[in-house]
């Protein structure tokens, strides 16, 4: 880790997010969704986010969470 991590919250955050990305990254299916959405408009993305969007408020719900909670 850099130095900045340990004194730096806004470095930190943004190593913290890099590493949740790379974590996901492992996950196969998720890989091979994001390389397919390589090719999309940025319009097209904006639909493949509002359903993921869609789709994780609906299983917090299901789980009795909230959408925070859920994150």
């Amino acid at each position: 880790m850099p130095p900045a991590y340990f004194f730096d919250d806004e470095q930190s955050e943004r190593i913290a997010e890099e590493l949740e990305l790379l974590g996901a990254l492992r996950d196969n299916v998720v890989r091979q969704i994001a390389l397919r959405a390589v090719t999309l408009s940025p319009e097209g993305l904006d639909t493949i986010s509002d359903m993921i969007d869609a789709i994780r408020r609906r299983e917090a719900r299901r789980k009795g969470l909230t959408e925070h909670d859920g994150d």
